[in-house]
């Protein structure tokens, strides 16, 4: 048995219990974890590591219907159509995403939100340094007493909780961009698993 904990990682025993916290998809989850199990106890290792990966791909699924709840409603007079496909968030850098694009007329708006990505950090470096932000031709903003920024290209952009990245761009003036940005839950979005 601590064989078998050793090859189960941290990342992995979490994934178990996160995988009861969504029963909706939980079926094919704790299928795979049994055939998990078993190839390990028939000594098929190498099986048993690609079975693992397609669990953690099937937990960076449920992740990302989370995810995708969090996009806004269109506002009134706006469509939304979801960019991201199935409701499954695609694979970012080790990390999950979804997008939305709202269309009014000539105007569009576009929404991403992308989450757990190493790569995320990197951005919270840039908005905390006012001086970067405005070399670059950008200006910070404040929004729900959440800091973030709007580039020289006329993208808004906020880091969430240090795990979610949201940019949101398209053709809108910036206040319609703000409008969508403090229509996200950001509660939700940093509540989630």
């Amino acid at each position: 048995m601590r064989r078998l904990f050793k090859v189960l990682s941290l990342p992995m025993v979490a994934a178990m219990a996160f995988a009861s916290y969504t029963p909706a998809k939980a079926d094919e989850f704790t299928d795979v974890i049994t055939e998990i199990l078993e190839l390990y106890e028939a000594g098929e290792i190498g099986e048993a590591a690609k079975a693992m990966d397609y669990a953690n791909q099937l937990l960076s699924q449920m992740k990302a219907g989370a995810l995708q709840d969090v996009l806004p409603p269109p506002m009134e007079g706006w469509s939304f159509e979801e960019i991201s496909g199935d409701g499954a968030a695609m694979a970012f850098m080790g990390g999950i995403s979804t997008a939305g694009e709202y269309r009014k007329d000539n105007e569009d708006v576009t929404i991403n939100i992308m989450g757990d990505s190493p790569m995320i950090q990197q951005f919270g470096a840039i908005m905390g340094n006012a001086a970067m932000v405005q070399s670059s031709g950008g200006k910070l903003i404040r929004v729900k007493r959440q800091t973030g920024m709007v580039t020289q290209d006329g993208e808004v952009q906020m880091l969430i909780g240090n795990r979610f990245l949201i940019m949101i761009g398209g053709n809108a003036d910036e206040a319609t961009k703000i409008a969508y940005l403090e229509a996200i839950d950001f509660d939700a979005l940093t509540a989630l698993p």
